[in-house]
């Protein structure tokens, strides 16, 4: 694919989702498995009129900064949970007043299930607008729609898409326990065969920051974790269509 296809196909994807892109954000989500440098893409973006700025709205910030606070005032209080990334519209600066916030949580390996349920409970206790099951975009509203243990970091092949890919460069990082999120975005390199441009520009910083890749601590099957996903799944089950849920992951996002 030639480098003018790429930021054709970049700019259209882009505005199917309502985004403009500068070129800092072209450079990022540049779609194309060959990666391409800073000049190179400099160049073609300028018969294009692509302007330069960081590209992210004032709804967005709002929406990030009340993220934020969410993981500190929430999800910084439990143990098993170790990272939080903001995906979706909010973290490709694009949002809209009536657009939800999209997260991604990673948990300890055999306690996503217990985390989600707790969560869950401390949500409607506290009354803490999210997003149910099937429900409606609400503005602001979080949306967990994207769930994973630090054993199964790997997007399952049946997920890797576009759409995921896309997702994964754009994440903004709000919690992130021992290096986790670096180490999940290396795991994950078929995102190089849709953004290569943005993914090894990415991977090239992380690695910069010398993060230890350590092995996942062995466990002994956690029986707590395995009846809350039972329980769940049974009550999930007559709603399912595309969704996909099993012991260490959970996708809820019907799209991706």
């Amino acid at each position: 694919m030639s480098l003018k296809i790429s930021v054709k196909k970049s700019l259209e994807y882009a505005q199917k989702y309502g985004s403009v892109l500068t070129l800092s954000q072209l450079e990022e989500r540049l779609i194309g498995s060959k990666r391409r440098s800073h000049a190179e893409i400099m160049k073609v973006a300028s018969t294009f009129g692509i302007k330069s700025g960081k590209g992210i709205n004032k709804i967005s910030k709002k929406k990030i900064r009340k993220a934020r606070q969410f993981v500190k005032k929430i999800l910084d209080n439990y143990e098993d949970v170790l990272m939080v990334g903001i995906t979706g519209s909010v973290a490709a600066g694009s949002a809209k007043e009536n657009d939800d916030i999209d997260l991604l949580i990673i948990t300890k390996k055999q306690r996503l299930w217990v985390v989600r349920l707790m969560l869950k409970i401390e949500l409607i206790r506290r009354r803490i607008p999210h997003r149910r099951w099937n429900g409606k975009e609400v503005g602001d509203e979080y949306c967990l729609n994207l769930w994973l243990d630090e054993a199964n970091l790997k997007i399952p092949k049946d997920k890797r898409n576009i759409r995921n890919a896309m997702d994964l460069v754009m994440m903004r990082p709000i919690l992130n326990k021992n290096d986790l999120y670096e180490k999940f975005m290396k795991k994950n390199i078929w995102v190089g065969k849709y953004v290569n441009t943005g993914y090894s520009n990415k991977m090239k910083r992380l690695i910069k920051t010398k993060y230890i890749d350590s092995k996942t601590e062995a466990r002994k099957p956690d029986w707590l974790n395995f009846f809350c996903y039972m329980g769940q799944r049974m009550f999930m089950l007559p709603k399912i269509k595309k969704e996909r849920v099993s012991l260490g992951s959970a996708f809820f996002h019907p799209d991706g």
